[in-house]
């Protein structure tokens, strides 16, 4: 049955693949208004019969792009395009494989969830059900992969593809590469977060790639007074993972806070290592100099970061494409110590809003980090030039301006 309902929502959706003259799509309406009237007749369909939750009202205007994001999970990252493009005034709706959903967002129900027939047949449902009555004209692939649901794109449709870092820098068997480049061909747009994805990219899929920074929203991430404080803190604000290197972390803090015993070391994440750091933590004598604050909410994170005096990001793998925490962190003039791997040095130049040391070096992150707490002044140049530097090259709304400009040109191509 529920191939039955697959096959015919299929039909339905290549039967309309060309689009009615009373559709908004076409160019020779005769005014706005009456664009707006079809774009409302086309778009507010009664879906009292469907097993999905209805699109919320569509307005009476010219739509110009209506976007369709397609991703494992409602990620921070996800969330934020998902409300910035909303925000400007663009139409989106986001189809994840796993998660909850919200507002605009369809995610498997927990029925589904629990096996993965009903699942796939669920998303594929979902999927075949957006494309007839939201009728998207951009499907926006976040994280690359050659999804299941590929069969069921339609030609005409643009395709846009992020990749994110781990998902291209990674081994690729012989038959995994030739599977991705006849997969990203099909892509009107593949985009990479900074110019060393982006080029890593383009070797994997043998085609042109294009960067577009990341962004940080510069108003919420701001330069604010810290509470007032006598220890010297040290902040991490990543998931306690290997690839991560918080245990280099704890190893340069302990050689610190034998100069520095006021210091203080935060820990914001969780992850698999939180235990093991926990224990090597207390075998340095360093129990009550280390706090592990866990998974903070993302509207918590600038409070948590103004708070610290320094903030180290020692990543030791090179699927550390840019550095979001790094990017935020100097929007804050709060100065950072990270690795120079992968595409770090594009978020943190040397000398400009941080200081960049090897990776994989306890000694050189220690001796940075006891340089900055002794040289307050130094912390004070860094935050403020690591804040010009963000707010120059990496706001958010310069951000949301490309990627805009990206949707009309893949749309304007069709």
């Amino acid at each position: 049955m529920l191939f039955a309902n697959v096959l015919l929502l299929w039909w339905a959706v290549h039967r309309q693949a060309s689009v009615p003259a009373d559709c908004p799509d076409r160019a020779d309406r005769p005014d706005t208004a009456q664009r707006g009237s079809h774009l409302a007749k086309c778009m507010n369909r009664d879906h009292q019969t469907s097993p999905f939750p209805a699109p919320p009202p569509i307005p009476s205007i010219i739509l110009l792009v209506r976007i369709l994001i397609l991703s494992h999970r409602y990620t921070v990252h996800v969330r934020r395009w998902h409300e910035g493009l909303r925000g400007r005034g663009l139409h989106v709706r986001v189809l994840v494989r796993a998660g909850e959903g919200a507002r605009e967002v369809y995610a498997p129900p927990a029925w589904a969830g629990r096996c993965a027939p009903l699942r796939k047949g669920w998303q594929a449902l979902a999927f075949l059900w957006l494309l007839l009555t939201f009728r998207p004209r951009v499907l926006h692939q976040h994280w690359f992969e050659v999804p299941r649901l590929a069969r069921l794109f339609p030609r005409r449709l643009p395709l846009v593809i992020s990749v994110w870092g781990a998902d291209i820098i990674r081994d690729w068997s012989t038959a995994e590469r030739a599977a991705a480049r006849r997969y990203a061909g099909r892509a009107a747009a593949v985009l990479g977060t900074s110019r060393f994805l982006a080029d890593a990219a383009a070797d994997v899929l043998a085609r042109p790639v294009e960067r577009l920074y990341w962004g940080v929203d510069v108003r919420r991430f701001s330069p604010r007074p810290a509470e007032p404080h006598a220890d010297f803190r040290v902040g991490f604000f990543k998931h306690l993972l290997p690839k991560y290197a918080p245990d280099l972390v704890v190893e340069a803090f302990a050689t610190v806070h034998t100069e520095i015993p006021t210091a203080s070391l935060h820990l914001y994440g969780d992850g698999e290592r939180r235990d093991a750091l926990a224990r090597q933590a207390a075998a340095h004598g360093l129990a009550d100099a280390v706090y592990f604050h866990g998974k903070i909410p993302y509207e918590a994170v600038p409070a948590a970061m103004a708070q610290c005096d320094i903030i180290v990001m020692p990543s030791r793998d090179a699927s550390e494409t840019l550095g979001i925490a790094a990017l935020e962190a100097q929007a804050m003039g709060v100065p950072v110590i990270a690795t120079e791997i992968g595409g770090i040095p594009e978020a943190v130049q040397d000398g400009v809003g941080g200081l960049l040391i090897p990776p994989g070096d306890a000694e050189a992150l220690a001796a940075a980090l006891l340089r900055l707490a002794r040289d307050s002044a130094l912390r004070a140049r860094l935050g403020r030039q690591g804040r010009a530097f963000i707010a120059a090259h990496f706001d958010w709304e310069r951000t949301l301006d490309a990627m805009e400009a990206v949707y009309r040109r893949v749309v304007g191509g069709t």
